[in-house]
C-alpha cells in the first residue's frame, strides 16, 4: 500500500508548500476573481428610467471585486455625471484617472453627484487587468445612488448585452501557468513495483495529504515529469530511469 512507498512526514512540508502557495496566488489576485455587473442601464447615457423603467440604487451591492461588462460601458467615468444619469437621480464617478498595469492595485475615490459634484466620496480599489478594469465596490451610503459607465470605453464586439437589471454571474477563476508551485520529491520503495503503480501511488498520496492539509480547498496536482529508479535494501540509489514520452 502507498504507505509502504511515501514517509508522511517527508511529504507534509511538500504539500503545504503545494497547497498554500497555490491558493494564495489563486485567491489574491482580483483579475482572476470577480463578479461580472453586465448591466446597461449603468450608462451615462441612460437619463432618469429610459433604459431602467425604474429608479437603480447600488445600496444592495455587496462589497466585492466586480468588472463592468456590457454596451453601456466597461469603465466608470472619469469626469463629473450631470445629476439623473445612469438611471439614478445621484450619479457615482471617479474622481481621477484609472491605473496602468504597472500601478497595480490602487486605491481612488469615487465622488456622488448630489447637492455638490463630490459628496460623501469613497475609498475603492481599482486593477488594470490589461484587457479589461476590475474595482472593489461599496455600497454608496444611500439611495438613489449608483455606480455609473462610460459608454465610450464599451467594446461591443465582445459584450452581450442584458436586459435584465440586476443581473450579476459569477466569473470562473481563469487558470494561468503562474497558479501553479513546482515541487520535486524523490519515493523511495525496499518493494518491488513498476513504475505506473508507484506514479498511481504518489498522486494518490499527495491528493490524500493536500486534502487533510488545505481542507475544503480546490487545488489541482499537475504531474510534470516522473523518474523511477531502483534502490538497495538500505534504501540507497541504485540507477536512475530516464523519463520517456510517456511521463507527464
Amino acid at each position: 500500500n502507498g504507505q509502504d512507498l511515501i514517509s508522511a512526514n517527508e511529504m507534509r512540508s511538500l504539500i503545504l508548500l503545494l497547497g498554500c502557495l497555490v491558493m494564495e496566488s489563486t485567491l489574491t489576485d482580483p483579475c482572476g476573481n470577480y463578479t461580472v455587473l453586465e448591466q446597461p442601464w449603468r450608462s451615462t447615457d441612460c437619463i432618469e428610467q429610459g433604459c431602467s423603467g425604474q429608479w437603480m440604487c447600488d445600496t444592495d451591492l455587496g462589497k466585492a471585486w466586480y468588472r463592468l461588462k456590457s454596451s453601456g460601458g466597461w469603465k466608470i467615468p472619469e469626469n463629473v455625471v450631470p445629476r439623473r444619469r445612469c438611471s439614478t437621480d445621484y450619479p457615482m464617478w471617479l474622481n481621477g484617472s484609472h491605473p496602468t498595469v504597472g500601478e497595480g492595485e490602487v486605491t481612488k475615490t469615487i465622488c456622488i453627484h448630489a447637492n455638490t459634484e463630490c459628496v460623501q466620496p469613497l475609498e475603492i480599489n481599482i486593477k488594470n487587468c490589461t484587457e479589461y478594469i476590475v474595482y472593489e465596490l461599496k455600497p454608496p451610503p444611500h439611495c438613489q445612488a449608483a455606480y455609473c459607465t462610460d459608454p465610450g470605453t464599451a467594446n461591443d464586439h465582445s459584450t452581450r448585452e442584458s436586459t435584465d437589471a440586476d443581473s450579476r454571474s459569477p466569473t470562473p477563476s481563469p487558470k494561468t501557468d503562474t497558479q501553479y508551485k513546482m515541487i520535486h520529491m524523490e519515493v523511495h520503495s525496499k518493494r518491488k513495483v513498476d513504475d505506473e503503480t508507484a506514479k498511481g501511488i504518489v498522486l494518490k498520496r499527495l491528493q490524500q495529504m493536500t486534502k487533510e492539509q488545505c481542507p475544503g480547498k480546490s487545488i489541482d496536482l499537475n504531474q510534470v515529469d516522473v523518474q523511477c529508479s531502483d534502490v538497495d535494501p538500505d534504501g540507497n540509489r541504485l540507477r536512475n530511469k530516464q523519463p520517456g514520452p510517456d511521463n507527464y
